[in-house]
């Protein structure tokens, strides 16, 4: 008895075992199969099987170039959805979508935002050359935050070619007002190794955003040295309160403050110094040393006010 159940059992872990190889071995489709049915997916007159082909496509792109047309094609879809699809499979499918840079060039101009950025993105993936490098950077002009902010990512995935951008870039850093762009402006410009000499504008207008951006503003003006004192100097009368302070601070490092001493300077302080460090370089007054030394948060007050009792009675 336990011999012939034990001989069932081995009949039957083979019989599992062998079954699903079998299956799978007979129904798996061959490449050119499962290439077929994505190009009649494309181009099927049902836009919700169009949407299901291309939703495939965007998860897994595609180096066929029968498929980069149909994909290409699709960029004018009447679904906005489809387009949006559409552009994100061109962006996975990476340098093998070349072919389609026309395509995506037009749908920057389409109606939809969602499918402009889509394109936007997949353009700056696909191709990296001058003509894509100039038009991401016209885009820094659209009335769209969302597009501008996408421009700029797209000009990261430029490597060479994005230093020809770099004057629109500094330009719209000056006169954006939208936070979310400043701030994608101020990383994108603050990535920069080597900034130019007219990158001045730009750094002063961060000093206005949050202390995080301000602080590495200030870091990228020290790296610019005379240029940046000259540029700064309006700067400490502005009206803005983190403009002047840290107008004054950068004058003052420069002027031979030490960074631990300004840390302890108050922002009154700070702009004192500064103003005091212009009238000395202007006039070549010594008294400036003294003046500065009285303003260091380690002088004695007491003997300060004694000192002043003493050339009164005096």
């Amino acid at each position: 008895m336990r011999k012939k159940l034990r001989t069932l059992i081995l009949i039957l872990t083979l019989a599992v075992l062998a079954w699903p190889a079998g299956l799978h071995a007979e129904d798996e489709p061959t490449p050119e199969a499962l290439q077929a049915k994505l190009l009649a997916g494309l181009k099927d007159p049902l836009a919700a099987t169009r949407t299901a082909t291309l939703r495939q496509l965007k998860a897994q792109g595609s180096k066929d170039p029968e498929i980069i047309a149909m994909l290409s094609a699709a960029l004018t879809d009447t679904l906005a959805d489809n387009r949006r699809l559409a552009a994100g499979a061109l962006e996975i499918s990476g340098a093998s979508a070349t072919s389609a840079a026309p395509a995506l060039l037009a749908a920057l101009k389409d109606k939809d935002l969602t499918v402009r950025v889509a394109a936007l993105l997949a353009l700056a993936t696909v191709v990296q050359d001058q003509p894509t490098t100039s038009a991401l950077a016209e885009i820094l002009k659209d009335a769209s935050p969302q597009l501008r902010v996408a421009a700029l990512d797209g000009l990261r995935k430029q490597g060479a070619f994005a230093e020809s951008a770099l004057p629109a870039v500094l330009t719209a850093a000056v006169h954006e007002k939208h936070i979310d762009v400043c701030n994608a402006l101020a990383d994108y410009i603050l990535e920069v190794k080597v900034l130019p000499g007219d990158a001045t504008a730009a750094l002063i207008s961060m000093m206005r955003m949050g202390p995080a951006i301000r602080q590495r503003a200030i870091k990228a003006l020290d790296t610019l040295g005379e240029k940046a004192l000259t540029a700064t100097i309006p700067c400490l009368i502005s009206t803005h309160a983190s403009e002047k302070r840290e107008a004054a601070s950068l004058h003052a490092a420069h002027a031979g403050f030490g960074v631990e001493r300004r840390r302890h300077l108050r922002p009154p302080q700070r702009c004192i110094g500064a103003l005091k460090i212009r009238q000395s370089c202007r006039a070549g007054d010594a008294e400036f040393d003294r003046s500065a030394d009285r303003q260091r948060p380690d002088f004695p007050p007491q003997r300060a006010r004694r000192t002043g009792e003493q050339r009164a009675h005096g």
